[in-house]
């Protein structure tokens, strides 16, 4: 058994990797293959997890996880929260507050993200979009 978190962008990279077929080189494919999860190994995944959501609850717009950490950034990105999952499955504690050099490290990390996928998407996806401060 695997405890790597899956998300749906990894279904296009799975598919493929089924059928044979490789990932198109000339395209950021945020997704990756679950096969060797289904095999109980851990994926590699180059490109961290990482998600937005047009309909969402106020303060949770885009969110991205890096190993145990989640930042999870309001419709505005004026406003972070910050999660240690493994201890905090159920994201009641928010450590943005009490750890400011981790909420900078994943706040550059998330940008760097939103930056490359703000290049490649279709414009209409993007320009009703708020802007970063």
């Amino acid at each position: 058994m695997s405890e790597v978190p899956v998300i749906g962008s990894d279904i296009f990279a799975t598919v493929l990797d089924i059928i044979g077929v490789p990932l198109p080189g000339n395209l950021t494919i945020d997704g990756v293959s679950m096969l060797p999860a289904f095999r109980g190994e851990d994926p590699e995944r180059p490109i961290p997890m990482f998600w937005r959501k047009h309909v969402s609850p106020p303060g949770s717009h885009a969110a991205k996880r890096l190993g145990d950490w989640k930042i999870v950034a309001g419709r505005r990105f004026e406003k972070f929260q910050l999660y240690k999952i493994q201890e905090d499955r159920q994201e009641q504690n928010d450590l943005a507050q009490s750890m400011p050099k981790k909420l900078a490290d994943m706040k550059q990390e998330f940008f760097k993200v939103w930056r490359g996928i703000e290049a490649e998407g279709p414009r209409a996806w993007w320009e009703s979009e708020p802007r970063r401060k």
